[in-house]
C-alpha cells in the first residue's frame, strides 16, 4: 500500500511537472527529448560506477528508468 501511494504521488508530481513545463520548452517533443536526456545520464552514471566497483543512489532506479526510456523512445533498451 505504501509503495502503491508513493508510485501515485510521483506520477501526479510527472504530470505537474509536465503540464506546467510543456510551453516553456516548446512541446510534447521536447519534453520527451529532455526525459529521454536524464534517463540515459543516469543510467550511464550507474553503468560508470558499477564499472568502478561502486553504488549510487540510482541503483534501484534502474528498472523504472529503463521502462520510461523504453516508453517515450519506443526502443527496447535492455540490461546486459
Amino acid at each position: 500500500p505504501i509503495g502503491n501511494a508513493v508510485h501515485a504521488g510521483g506520477v501526479r508530481i510527472a504530470e505537474r511537472i509536465h503540464e506546467r513545463c510543456t510551453p516553456l520548452v516548446g512541446g510534447d517533443e521536447r519534453v520527451a527529448y529532455y526525459e529521454v536526456l536524464r534517463c540515459m545520464v543516469q543510467i550511464a552514471a550507474v553503468h560508470a560506477d558499477r564499472q568502478n566497483g561502486r553504488t549510487n543512489g540510482w541503483e534501484r532506479g534502474i528498472p523504472a528508468l529503463t521502462r520510461h526510456l523504453n516508453a517515450i523512445t519506443g526502443v527496447a533498451v535492455r540490461r546486459e
